[in-house]
């Protein structure tokens, strides 16, 4: 992956720094147009305001708030990959380079001249042990390279000496000193980059296990829905240092005919609002669900979109969805109040790659807040084209998605510095047609098999997905770390953190109810999935209460048909139906066609996301 960053001043003029020379900024879009790359640019905001010789503070690892030296660190956080993976796309694209310089644990003077693919083993595992950068960039080792698609000669070195300049049993510093080197010409077949399959091994057996469906089926109605059930109320709550909002849209056009432009605005000044009651704005969200009647007003959509947010932006899901009229776009949104900088990280990569698709939005591909980890829906996109498939296939589209799922986790965690354990918590697949149903559910289960049934997975027929695509995976996963905080010492740790889950079921007839619970930390995603109606026993009564007590985000996806009258018959404790018993709690209300888990079909389904008291602890 190529692209060019720049840290540039808030105005055209050069700034007085004690770090940066600013001139010529101006033509930087020019730098970029000339070199065919993706631009990257961060504002700075900051001022030196440590002129010491020693950055930061040695009592604590936060950063200095207000310092430009941040606004750097903030670029590169964007722009850094997963370094197992970009060493793996190195040397799978023939690039040969040689260790001449050591300076870090586990690395000694013998290491000296050998070849990068000889040292990926031993990388790796001195990045496993102590957190080393596989890739060198806390300095551990230098390299020359000999060989890649840009020489037209490689290069030999003929006759070297090793020079010690420490020694130690924790870490030599020694390098190469080339006495000789000469040039070997490549033959024209060996000039040219290789280009790595996109489809890992495991990708490769999600595709394999899938049936593509026999026939294509017709998309479904796309005329908008009225009854009243469809239509939501805005809510918003607070539970420890998140906040959640709910059924935002724009409730003005039932009287206007206003654009859509306008409509999206409007989502956005209601979103603010409701953040302003707890002291949050825009930048405190972390993801953002929208729906949206028509997939031909996305770019309009976005347009506007993009306009909220500056850099590292929430992670976004978007689907159309058959919505009430006149509504055209509809919301629901997660924010967390951070104390402390380093608790909030972006992935938000533009630049077009091998490695998974650039953004096709104003939207990150995931963030990580308070150990949560939300990651935009992934479409079965191939990065390298930023193009479905062709010709179109849902094997491929599923095994596609789920591998990006993957490789953004897997980016996640290794920007952390030395990776965290991650748990998979929850997940919503969605899917174009019906008929992609059976295919969607083969490929989690290929996907995931371990955990086949044992954790909260929805599959929901949309009425459309962004650029036509066959399906998107939502995932959500948590990093099993938590900083807690000593409230006499105000000080910060960071500590490991368990799972806990949970599942039952009332069969009283006719009502089918069945709830399944995960728990990291105080979050927890929960499971309820309905079939007809009527009233529960006493232990889902309770259940229910407990659960929507300490509801964040209750998503109701429900089969249009069913979102009559029957709704209103389920009665979780005596005369109080279900949307009566929602009536306090953040609700997004999704309308689509079918609604399964892995093993059952269903009218109805609850994903509730909740933040509880106590902390799960291993």
């Amino acid at each position: 992956m190529r692209i060019l960053s720049r840290l540039s001043p808030s105005t055209q003029e050069e700034i007085d720094s004690y770090m940066y020379q600013t001139v010529g900024q101006d033509a930087i879009e020019v730098v970029a147009a000339a070199m065919d790359l993706p631009l990257i640019r961060r504002v700075i905001h900051g001022i030196a305001v440590d002129q010491g010789s020693e950055y930061g503070n040695r009592k604590s690892l936060n950063s200095v708030a207000g310092d430009e030296t941040e606004d750097l660190f903030e670029l590169l956080s964007e722009v850094k990959r997963d370094q197992g993976e970009l060493l793996g796309e190195m040397l799978d694209a023939k690039l040969d380079a040689v260790l001449i310089k050591v300076a870090g644990i586990g690395l000694t003077p013998q290491h000296l001249g050998k070849h990068l693919s000889e040292m990926r083993a031993t990388l790796m595992k001195l990045n496993r042990l102590y957190g080393a950068h596989i890739c060198g960039e806390g300095g551990e080792y230098e390299t020359m390279t000999l060989d890649c698609s840009l020489f037209k000669s490689k290069i030999v070195l003929s006759e070297v000496e090793v020079v010690t300049h420490s020694d130690s049993a924790f870490g030599s510093v020694a390098f190469l000193s080339i006495k000789k080197a000469t040039l070997e010409p490549k033959e024209l077949h060996e000039r040219g980059c290789a280009v790595p399959p996109f489809l890992s091994h495991k990708a490769t057996s999600i595709q394999s296990a899938v049936t593509e469906p026999s026939g294509s089926a017709k998309r479904y109605s796309t005329l908008a829905l009225s009854k009243s059930p469809a239509r939501t109320s805005l809510r918003s709550r607070k539970l420890g240092r998140w906040v959640s909002v709910a059924g935002i849209q724009c409730e003005s056009r039932i009287e206007t005919d206003e654009s859509i432009e306008d409509e999206v605005q409007s989502c956005f000044d209601t979103m603010k609002h409701e953040l302003e009651r707890y002291s949050l704005s825009l930048q405190h969200v972390s993801h953002i669900n929208i729906h949206i009647s028509s997939m031909d007003l996305f770019p309009r959509i976005n347009a506007i979109y993009g306009t909220q947010f500056g850099t590292s932006p929430p992670s976004r899901a978007c689907v159309g969805v058959n919505l009430p009229e006149p509504c055209r776009v509809r919301m629901d949104c997660i924010a967390f109040a951070e104390e402390y900088a380093h608790e909030r990280q972006a992935l938000h990569v533009q630049g077009i790659s091998y490695w998974a698709p650039a953004n096709i939005g104003p939207y990150s591909q995931a963030i990580t807040v308070g150990g949560q980890v939300f990651i935009s829906g992934q479409i079965g996109l191939i990065p390298s084209k930023m193009q479905l498939p062709s010709p179109r296939s849902m094997a491929l589209e599923s095994a596609l998605s789920l591998q990006h799922v993957d490789r953004i986790v897997s980016a996640l965690q290794a920007n952390a510095g030395g990776g965290w354990p991650g748990i998979f918590q929850c997940a919503v697949i969605w899917v174009a047609r019906l008929d992609l149903l059976n295919a969607a559910r083969q490929a989690w289960v290929a996907y995931k098999p371990e955990m086949r049934t044992r954790r909260p997975v929805i599959f929901v027929t949309c009425k459309s997905i962004p650029k036509d695509a066959f399906c998107e995976a939502q995932v959500l996963v948590h990093t099993g770390r938590m900083v807690m905080k000593d409230e006499e010492t105000g000080e910060t740790e960071e500590v490991v953190i368990g799972e806990r889950r949970n599942e039952g079921a009332s069969l009283r007839d006719p009502l089918m109810l069945k709830w399944q619970t995960i728990r990291t930390g105080n979050v927890f995603f929960c499971l309820v999935t309905i079939a007809g109606d009527g009233g529960l026993d006493a232990t889902s009564d309770m259940m229910l209460r407990s659960l929507f007590g300490e509801a964040m985000l209750v998503r109701v996806f429900g089969v249009e048909s069913y979102w009559g009258s029957e709704l209103r018959t389920i009665d979780i404790v005596p005369d109080v139906s279900l949307m009566d018993a929602l009536r306090d709690v953040p609700t997004a209300l999704v309308p689509c066609r079918a609604v399964n888990t892995e093993d059952a079909d269903y009218l109805c389904a609850l994903l509730v996301h909740g933040v509880c008291d106590q902390v799960g602890l291993p």
